[in-house]
């Protein structure tokens, strides 16, 4: 049951819903895309809320016994069936105690024992054995950068699963840095990238590495 996503606004509206955090601020959007329907005929998108609408189809179409109901009425979802919520029959709970449960589940105190949030040798580990793999590879060309990336993602990959609480902190963060950064590999019209790619792995590690050590001495 898809509530909330609505993808898209009406034209005179806000993009966000009623009661959301951005219910008291001006989020009316400068973009307007028409695009169609979840239930009214005037709705528009924009480009972040469309790109949103795409993974949205590709996660329902990856799924194809997935039943699934779009009950906003903002932009149509391919593969979501349009549904009022009124035209729901679901098992009668005590919503209260639902409330009280999700409520609860915040406060909890001692999730994690200070033992296994001292993750400094097991940072410094990850981050190396990932530099290590990046910067010993002999790039020239593009497929030669993309495929070291694809074996710096497989090893680390195989380290989160081993360490998950370094890989939850670091991987997506380091993940989103280099999907940036050498995407825009894509677009250098030279065919040898090799000294722009050792310039680029010398600038992360070094931001990376002062930005851990200034949060390590925030911490102490």
């Amino acid at each position: 049951l898809l509530c909330g996503l609505d993808v898209g606004f009406k034209s005179d509206g806000k993009q966000h819903a009623s009661g959301s955090y951005y219910d008291n601020l001006n989020d009316k959007s400068q973009e307007k895309i028409p695009t169609r329907g979840n239930f009214s005929s005037n709705i528009y998108t924009n480009s972040l809320f469309s790109l949103s609408r795409e993974m949205f189809e590709h996660a329902i179409a990856s799924k194809k016994d997935a039943i699934v109901y779009n009950l906003s009425d903002g932009a149509y979802i391919k593969g979501a069936a349009p549904k009022q919520p009124k035209e729901l029959n679901l098992k009668k709970i005590d919503k209260q105690k639902a409330l009280k449960e999700i409520e609860e589940a915040f406060l909890q105190k001692d999730v994690f024992k200070e033992s296994e949030m001292d993750y400094k040798t097991l940072l410094d580990d990850y981050l190396n054995d990932f530099f290590t793999i990046l910067k010993s590879a002999q790039i020239k060309t593009k497929k030669e950068l993309f495929l070291v990336i694809d074996r710096a993602y497989f090893a680390t990959t195989i380290q989160n699963k081993n360490e998950n609480v370094t890989g939850i902190l670091t991987s997506g963060t380091l993940w989103h840095i280099l999907n940036t950064i050498f995407t825009s590999f894509l677009h250098i019209q030279e065919d040898d990238i090799s000294a722009l790619f050792t310039q680029t792995m010398e600038m992360i590690e070094k931001n990376l590495k002062e930005a851990i050590e200034k949060e390590r001495l925030f911490i102490s």
